[in-house]
């Protein structure tokens, strides 16, 4: 009886799913929306999508619809949704500029799936609450206390893991970047503590974007799994770390969720457990794949390219004899890294760790001619500019220099988004990138072991054998 009952509710919903995309289908030809195809009832285009997200190439998606098309705007149906996407500079410009009015943030019913909530808030309820909490911890006075901080701990990781002949530089990084964050954000050093989070971590960031099936075996309940530990784990931390300040057994300051904590003290209002464990968890999502890829891809374009290489070694000299024996990089310091940064955004822009992002419509709104009707999805990717030769001249070619003088057009480099959503930690990853290669580069230069490794297709591309480099320590001054 109960199975019967079970597979006619799957009827019914298919039925449903299958009847709403062909009405939306048959509407679609006789008003004015944007051109293109909504594909196969209620699966669309997804398929399609997904393959060339694999493959590492989403832009292939997109110029393939634009010539068919419009260069500009082209509509689908993606994970069930009526979508269109924009794959421009104006593009970007018009998701930037029409924040709140009449778009706001969006996810996947697979990421509500994973990220389960104790609460009713929407996803987009929930990204500008965490938007709201975590901007104070990423002011200027804020950040120049992050700059020593940093710097002390690559020293630290420096002597620990990089004084050795030859090693990988892709799992370095990872523990380099995500010890640093797990340190900053709620003091956690101990080496099996950090251990068990990264390979939770690595589980979540290889399983989010697949198929979102939760069933046993599968690497979407897999997902799931790990993000369940992770979070009991954060809220064990958190309710201890409440009982430490009460005692006096931690400072209101010692790092960004003492400060949390302290702040909602000072203010009087209660944090939910949950509510900052999934703040945290979110954070540190964000910032593991983009941080690790950028840093990585540094190390092998410098690695390919001894002149550039040359360049920033001159520029990291010249900061290094500003500063005593002992002295520590500060903000400032950063500032004199102009080459360094746009090594940096090149790497940004032809390795772009970003999958994209997803608005919803929430008023029937134009864009070219074409109405876009409220409820409808709107999806864009830096990838879609950035490796566009309308924007870009010879745009597969490794080349910092476009970033000299006014850097590149308005609305065409967006590796953190733009206007309101723009990415929170901009200025956090661009410290991480500068104290990074200036311990690194001021210490060594390096080759790759293997000039002929290649490269890894999938939503964030990788270095296929997590780029073996032989590194050459710098002779000390006599």
């Amino acid at each position: 009886m109960e199975l019967s009952i079970t597979l006619m509710l799957i009827f019914s919903t298919t039925i449903f799913f299958i009847f709403r995309n062909v009405y939306n289908h048959l509407i679609s030809k006789h008003k004015n929306y944007p051109p293109g195809s909504m594909g196969l009832p209620y699966i669309g285009e997804t398929l399609s999508f997904a393959r060339y997200i694999t493959k590492g190439v989403p832009e292939k998606f997109v110029i393939e619809r634009q010539k068919k098309y419009s260069t500009t705007i082209f509509k689908t149906s993606l994970f069930g949704e009526n979508m269109v996407v924009l794959g421009s500079a104006e593009g970007n410009k018009f998701i930037f500029g029409s924040e709140e009015k009449y778009l706001r943030v969006w996810f996947p019913s697979s990421v509500d799936k994973v990220f389960k909530k104790s609460h009713k808030r929407t996803s987009q309820e929930e990204a500008i609450r965490l938007r709201k909490n975590m901007v104070p911890f990423l002011k200027a006075d804020l950040l120049r206390s992050y700059v020593p901080i940093m710097d002390t701990f690559m020293k630290q990781h420096v002597n620990s893991h990089w004084n050795c002949e030859t090693l990988k530089a892709c799992p370095v990084i990872k523990d380099f970047t995500f010890t640093l964050a797990c340190k900053l954000f709620f003091s956690v050093d101990n080496p099996l503590e950090l251990e068990k989070l990264i390979k939770l971590f690595v589980n979540i960031v290889n399983g989010l974007l697949t198929v979102p099936i939760d069933l046993p075996g599968t690497k979407f309940r897999g997902v799931i799994k790990s993000v369940k530990t992770i979070r009991h784990a954060l809220k064990v931390l958190i309710r201890q770390r409440k009982v430490d300040i009460r005692e006096k057994r931690a400072t209101p300051t010692q790092d960004i969720l003492s400060i949390m904590l302290a702040q909602a003290e000072d203010e009087n209002y209660e944090m939910n457990d949950e509510d900052v464990a999934n703040d945290f968890l979110a954070v540190l999502l964000a910032s593991y794949d983009s941080a690790n890829t950028t840093l990585t891809m540094i190390m092998k374009y410098l690695a390919e390219y001894p002149e550039m290489y040359d360049r920033v070694f001159r520029e990291q000299m010249e900061v290094a004899k500003t500063k005593g024996k002992d002295e520590l990089l500060n903000l400032d310091d950063l500032q004199k890294m102009n080459y360094t940064w746009n090594v940096a955004c090149e790497v940004l822009r032809i390795a772009t760790p970003t999958f994209g992002a997803f608005r919803e419509v929430i008023a029937d709104c134009t864009y070219e001619g074409y109405t876009i009707p409220k409820g409808w999805k709107l999806y864009y990717a830096p990838r879609f500019t950035h490796g566009s030769a309308k924007y870009f001249q010879d745009p597969e070619k490794f080349d910092p220099s476009r970033f000299e003088g006014d850097g590149a057009p308005p609305y065409t480099f967006v590796p953190f988004g733009g206007g309101l959503r723009m990415c929170p930690g901009y200025k956090y990853a661009k410290i991480i990138v500068l104290v990074f290669m200036h311990n690194i580069v001021t210490k060594f230069k390096w080759e790759k072991v293997n000039p002929n490794e290649k490269m890894t297709v999938g939503i964030v591309s990788a270095p296929s054998q997590g780029l073996p480099l032989r590194l050459h320590p710098h002779k000390s001054p006599s």
